[in-house]
């Protein structure tokens, strides 16, 4: 009996050992369980913590690029030029100039920014009678973006765009009493120190004519038929010249000679040049004994007396200047005058033959009504004329270009009459008619005469005399209308005749191409972008959702 109970008591304490180990079996199976299943919580927290983590990082760093590009913007011009000819793009040679300008330079837009392409199509088709063109709209554009390129490269060019109907413009328009402002124009000023360590205030106003080049396509634009339409931009060469002319501290020197003619044209042609960064000096001596070297040019206005032999001299050694050259004479003739003999022997001698007589226009559609003598005379094709309509003057003296004394000098027309224009006896009235078909032609009204050497250092160096047949190119009513070239050209000459053309900063003027999008892009690159969007770009990001999704399943 004892031993059955033994042997019971073995068999329940081995149960009772077998159920203790199946119990600390199912113990460590679920202390097991529970931290594999905090470890793979922990795993997913982790892991999900590190997801939202990089999410917030992704969505910050999008705010800040964000952020980073507008800051930008603000300070920097972030376009591109996508066109095929960059004609929205600033040369790297202009680049290389506005990087390099250390002095102060503003830049006053007389418009308001979103206004100036509409205001400039309805201001200026009366005066210039533009024809209607989708590229006049481009171009306005286009001298919207590249002026704001200035202030973009150089934080010493600030730029302002003024609405010509503020108090603001009336009060920037003040500083420039004796200046026609018109709507479009741009004021370009500065301070430069002079010689004697003074700062000195220098502007240059760029008008519709000198950024916009016009082609007159039918011929009949200058008489009212037809119309002109824009082809060129030249808006970086004159906003270029002008912040180098305000930041130059070197004047150019003009010597005006009155002692031989009693009107007094003094002060019209005086201010002309002095705005533009010119020096001048008034000589009204009746005999010209000398002129220093200091000046680059002289200018002689409508003379009615003669000068003498030993005048003429000391004109013609300015010119020569020791065989250097670089100087220049300008003169602006009167019909109503009496004949110069000496100086148009003079003039002879560089090649400009001034007829005795009055330059009169046949056609009723060039000239004002009811008077033959005052005519338009339209640019020749030369680099300072570019972008220049036509002129308007009366009292024209006939000049014509003829065989220079020195073979150094060449002789080019810069403006010239119609082919319907006749010399007139002088007194003719209006009525007159004493002439013949065979007795019209082409009269030069601006003319040139050049003459070259080369230097000691191998450089071409000119001397220029410059002749206009009327001095109403300066002096009269039509020379304060903007639409027409009379002060332009006068200008353009004393530019040229000092030098100053060609010191200044040249670009090719900004074409506008009207092209397709298809036109621009070949075949080949076509396929290209078709393969790229529609293939290769789709098929990759198919592959990364799989990928993902796998990898994510796995895990």
């Amino acid at each position: 009996m004892e031993e059955k109970n033994i042997n019971e008591t073995a068999v329940t304490e081995a149960a009772e050992v077998k159920k203790d180990k199946k119990s600390a079996k199912d113990f460590l199976k679920a202390l097991k369980q529970k931290k594999s299943t905090k470890l793979k919580n922990q795993a997913l927290f982790k892991r999900g913590g590190y997801s939202l983590a990089i999410t917030a990082l992704f969505l910050v760093g999008i705010i800040l690029f964000n952020w980073l590009v507008s800051a930008l913007a603000d300070r920097f011009n972030l376009e591109f030029d996508m066109t095929a000819t960059k004609q929205n793009t600033i040369t790297e040679e202009n680049l290389d100039f506005i990087k390099d300008v250390k002095n102060p330079v503003s830049i006053v837009f007389c418009a308001k920014e979103d206004d100036y392409v509409g205001g400039m199509m309805s201001s200026y088709a009366s005066y210039y009678y533009t024809v209607s063109d989708p590229n006049e709209a481009n171009y306005y554009n286009q001298t919207i973006n590249l002026v704001k390129k200035y202030a973009d490269v150089n934080k010493n060019i600030t730029l302002e765009f003024i609405d010509t109907q503020s108090t603001e413009f009336a009060k920037i328009a003040s500083k420039y009493s004796n200046e026609n402002i018109s709507y479009g124009d741009i004021i370009v000023s500065g301070e430069v120190k002079g010689d004697d360590g003074k700062n000195m205030s220098r502007y240059k106003i760029i008008s519709y004519q000198d950024i916009y080049t016009l082609t007159d396509e039918s011929g009949m634009a200058a008489y009212g038929a037809g119309g002109y339409t824009i082809d060129g931009n030249n808006i970086e060469t004159v906003v270029t010249s002008a912040i180098s002319i305000v930041t130059s501290a070197e004047t150019k020197k003009v010597l005006l000679l009155t002692g031989h003619s009693d009107s007094n044209y003094t002060e019209i042609f005086k201010k002309l040049l002095e705005v533009n960064g010119y020096e001048i000096t008034v000589s009204d001596d009746a005999l010209i004994t000398s002129i220093s070297k200091e000046f680059d040019a002289v200018a002689i206005l409508a003379p009615n007396k003669d000068f003498l032999g030993s005048e003429l001299d000391k004109i013609e050694e300015f010119l020569d200047n020791g065989e250097a050259l670089g100087k220049g004479l300008l003169y602006f003739a009167d019909a109503t005058l009496p004949v110069l003999p000496n100086f148009s022997e003079f003039l002879l001698d560089w090649g400009i033959e001034m007829e005795d007589g009055i330059l009169f226009e046949t056609t009723a559609n060039n000239r004002l009504e009811g008077d033959p003598y005052t005519m338009g005379t339209f640019p020749a094709e030369d680099k300072i004329t570019s972008g220049m309509t036509y002129c308007i003057t009366n009292y024209n003296v006939p000049l014509a270009a003829t065989d220079p004394a020195d073979e150094r000098i060449g002789v080019t027309s810069l403006m010239s009459t119609s082919p319907t224009v006749v010399v007139a006896p002088k007194g003719s009235g209006s009525a007159w008619d004493d002439y013949s078909k065979s007795d019209m032609g082409t009269y030069s009204s601006v003319i040139q005469a050049e003459k070259t050497d080369i230097d000691d250092d191998n450089m071409e160096v000119s001397s220029y005399v410059i002749a206009f047949s009327s001095i109403e190119f300066i002096y009269s009513d039509w020379a304060e209308y903007d639409a027409l070239s009379n002060k332009n050209i006068a200008l353009a000459a004393a530019d040229r005749a000092t030098g100053v053309e060609n010191t200044g900063i040249s670009f090719i003027p900004k074409i506008i191409v009207n092209e397709s999008f298809a036109d621009a892009v070949s075949d080949a690159s076509v396929a290209v972008v078709r393969m790229i969007f529609m293939i290769l770009l789709p098929i990759a990001i198919v592959a990364l959702g799989v990928v993902i999704f796998i990898r994510r399943k796995n895990a």
